[in-house]
Formats: C-alpha cells, structure tokens, sequence
C-alpha cells in the first residue's frame, strides 16, 4: 500500500527538518555520488530529529490554546503579502480588510480536527475566537521562523484570489514554507488555526 500525499509531506518535511547547513560538504558530496547510498529512518519521530537539535536561541511555535502576542510594526496590503508569499501579484484580487496601522494583539493556535470543507473549519473555530485578517499571518511566520515540522497552519481568510480566479487563505506549511492554500479541498487533522484570543 503506497503512503498517502500527506503523509509523504509530513516525511519530507521531517528528514528536511534533520539536515543541517553545518554538515560536513566534502562527506555530503560523498553520499551524493554513492550509488549505494541508503536512507536508514529509525522508529519513532525522535530519533529522526536527533539528527540535528536545534540551537537554543530557537523560537518554539506556542502549544494550542495558550494565547501569545504577535505584532504587525508597519502596515502593508494584502496584495504586499502576495509578493513577501513569492508569488508575482499580477492578476491577484484581495477582497479583505486591509491594515491601514501598527498593532499588538493576542491570538491561540488551536486545532479542530479533520474538517470536510471551509466552510466547517469556520463554524468550528467560532467557539475559540474570531478569525483575524490574513495578514497576521505574515506576522507570526516573522514571529515563529523555525517549524515545528507537526502539520500545516492557517488563517481561515479566504479574501485572496488567485489569476485563476481561486480563492486561498494564507498558511505555513509542515517546512515553514508559506503559501496560499485552496478552499476547496478537505482539511486533515493535523491543521492548526490561528485565531484572535478572546478577552
């Protein structure tokens, strides 16, 4: 039986996670040219990260449902993060509230489960907070630059439009990599979401 899509992004994020810029680059070039080189995943998660630790100045994403503070210190427009995103914004739509100035608030990750659309990944973050612009986003990847490598997180603002015409919400995938995702599809249970705390 083959892996799944999801679970060969979790795996790949997590040997991307394991190498390190300070490996040895005449012993990496080595096991580039060896025909007989092997790839030995130990069980369990831990040993695979054991590979490289992470240096102590390194910013842990927060645990669910604990509120955190993150800063937008000079605003910018939607279509100002299409281009921080790396995407060309020709023929991109923003459709949502733009923030017009500097601003602190406090805001939880929080996880709801498998979702089987958009829309339910909406009514369900209701009960834990409202949903904040896209744009804060931005904020927390500048806050938390090091993944955690435990699954994909998003704001669930769908004000951005593709030149296809799609609309996607913005989100930070397994390897740190941001993007935005489609609202049509599915949602796995390792998402998280990032809503405004309640006072």
């Amino acid at each position: 039986m083959r892996m799944s899509l999801e679970q060969f992004r979790e795996l790949s994020a997590k040997v991307q996670y394991a190498l390190s810029l300070d490996m040895d680059p005449d012993k990496v070039q080595q096991w580039i040219l060896d025909p007989k080189r092997r790839i030995v995943l130990a069980s369990g998660e831990d040993a695979v990260m054991e590979a490289r630790s992470a240096p102590a100045s390194v910013i842990q994403y927060p645990p669910d449902n604990v509120p955190f503070e993150l800063a937008i210190p000079e605003p910018f427009t939607g279509l100002q993060m299409v281009r921080r995103f790396g995407y060309d914004p020709t023929g991109w739509k923003f459709n949502g509230t733009e923030i017009a100035a500097s601003q602190k608030k406090k805001f939880m990750l929080v996880s709801i489960g498998y979702q089987p659309n958009f829309e339910a990944v909406k009514i369900a973050l209701a009960k834990y907070g409202s949903t904040p612009p896209g744009q804060w986003l931005d904020a927390f990847k500048k806050a938390f630059p090091t993944p955690d490598g435990k699954g994909p997180i998003g704001v669930a603002d769908s004000s951005w439009v593709d030149p296809d015409g799609d609309a996607g919400f913005p989100s930070v995938d397994s390897g740190g990599d941001a993007d935005f995702s489609w609202t049509g599809d599915g949602f796995i249970a390792g998402w998280r979401w990032l809503v405004e705390a309640q006072a």
